[in-house]
């Protein structure tokens, strides 16, 4: 238990595989993540019906109706923080993120529920997340 917390299931996995004790602990983790893994809409609905936050859901879980659901749960501050992650998603012709975040970011009260300064951080955040995919896409071209 200890491992999995530090580290993580896969490294748990292969460290404690072979070891009989261990066997029972280990499948229901293998039972668990495989539920988990199943079905991002359901975890979209667990984001929306508890209104979790972005660092309450594992990153390896965020799709597109995850994502959205996220958004719709946030503040207009919390969404100009995650800008530079939204980004660099894949949407492929689905805007329901963006126009979730614009939805929230519309309906804030500038000066009251937005600081001029988290949207200079925002921007700053955004150029640097630019940057990075730049050199990301002139490296590797073939992944992007």
């Amino acid at each position: 238990m200890f491992c999995y917390a530090l580290f993580g299931f896969d490294k748990t996995l292969k460290e404690f595989d072979s070891h009989a004790s261990c066997k029972p602990v280990l499948d229901e983790f293998k039972k668990r993540k495989s539920e988990l893994e199943a079905d991002s809409d359901n975890l979209a609905s667990l984001v929306t019906s508890n209104k979790l936050k972005v660092d309450e859901v594992a990153s390896e879980k965020f799709s597109l109706s995850v994502w959205k659901a996220l958004v719709e749960n946030m503040t207009a501050s919390e969404v100009l923080k995650v800008l530079s992650r939204l980004w660099c998603l894949n949407m492929d012709g689905d805007d329901s993120v963006w126009k979730a975040a614009t939805e929230v970011l519309e309906a804030a009260d500038a000066g009251k529920q937005v600081y001029p300064a988290e949207v200079f951080v925002s921007q700053c955040d955004y150029l640097k997340s630019l940057v990075k995919y730049a050199i990301k896409s002139f490296a590797h071209p073939e992944k992007y």
